[in-house]
């Protein structure tokens, strides 16, 4: 199950990179939990009234759980580190940085529920997408065992048998191609975005009220025929250096603007490191017999029923 695969080791990544050591039950539950949120949040955006969370319902109570499970996570963490001793090793993590910062002017660090809500945003926004992004590339790879070769080819010839490093990212550019195009087939948030009209607007034919509420889905736009050849193709040349940039905003699997997602240079980073480290080890397939998934939209854009994928461990090179 590549869903599960993938929500495991960016569960595992984002606990190490937040608090510094990551706790195989907490990742599991946590991942759960996460998933939770994400149904329940896409349901009650389209309601018209939100029924309160302490109505004895089944959906209700699992996101009682949910959120339970996650801000006790962050709580239980952020209330070891403050009671750790003095003398205790320092911490190379986000959550000493939050820890750390101060405010100019009046030189006071962030308020408890300030520290806890930083965390909880970095938490679920740090795993949930790249995990979505990976499951999609990975079944592209498989799908097409010939780009795949091509890309566990750059790895092999840059890294050999050692594990990648942040600077070998610059030279996987290949790679990088076709996580890109994952993402163009597949954005992990395919419809969330949304824009209110400060003023009338128009676009082409239609005249926008000031109010209206704009819903941009780049699932849609990633696949214009007028920015992009072939667009429901997986074609990761279109990203390779030399090739013609698509407009702005025909490609946004982060957003674009002065609100463009603040963490994509980690999900980039994180996501290449994690596609490098898997080429090197294993030779992904298709399950024979099992349908092309169908993609639905939670939060994220996850496919309807489990994917499943073959992972063919290779020789060591």
């Amino acid at each position: 199950d590549v869903a599960e695969l993938m929500s495991g080791m960016t569960m595992d990544i984002i606990l190490r990179t937040l608090f510094g050591q990551p706790d195989r039950g907490e990742s599991v539950d946590a991942a759960r939990a996460t998933q939770v949120l994400s149904r329940s949040a896409m349901q009650e955006m389209f309601w018209p009234v939100t029924l309160p969370d302490w109505l004895p319902l089944p959906g209700k109570r699992a996101k009682r759980w949910a959120l339970r499970t996650l801000r006790g996570l962050v709580t239980r963490r952020i209330t070891q580190r403050r009671d750790a001793p003095a003398d205790d090793a320092p911490h190379d993590d986000l959550l000493a940085m939050l820890l750390a910062v101060r405010d100019d002017e009046t030189g006071r660090g962030l308020s408890a529920a300030e520290l806890h809500d930083q965390c909880m945003v970095m938490f679920q926004a740090g795993h949930e997408t790249s995990a979505t992004a990976l499951l999609w590339w990975a079944w592209l790879m498989a799908r097409h065992p010939q780009a795949q070769r091509r890309a566990r080819d750059e790895v092999q010839t840059l890294l050999g048998a050692r594990a990648p490093q942040a600077a070998d990212v610059a030279g996987l550019d290949g790679l990088s191609a076709t996580l890109k195009e994952a993402m163009r087939l597949y954005p992990p948030i395919g419809a969330l975005m949304s824009r209110r009209v400060v003023e009338p607007i128009r676009l082409g034919d239609w005249t926008l009220p000031a109010g209206a509420m704009l819903r941009i889905t780049p699932a849609l736009i990633h696949r214009d025929p007028r920015w992009f050849v072939q667009p429901d193709d997986f074609r990761p040349e279109r990203f390779v250096e030399g090739a013609e940039a698509p407009p702005r905003g025909a490609w946004m699997p982060f957003g674009t603007g002065p609100r463009v997602c603040i963490g994509q240079h980690f999900a980039q980073l994180e996501m290449t490191l994690v596609a490098a480290l898997l080429l090197q080890r294993y030779e992904l397939r298709t399950v024979p017999g099992d349908a092309e998934p169908e993609p639905a939209f939670n939060v994220t854009l996850r496919p309807r029923r489990p994917l499943r994928l073959r992972l063919l461990r290779l020789p060591a090179p």
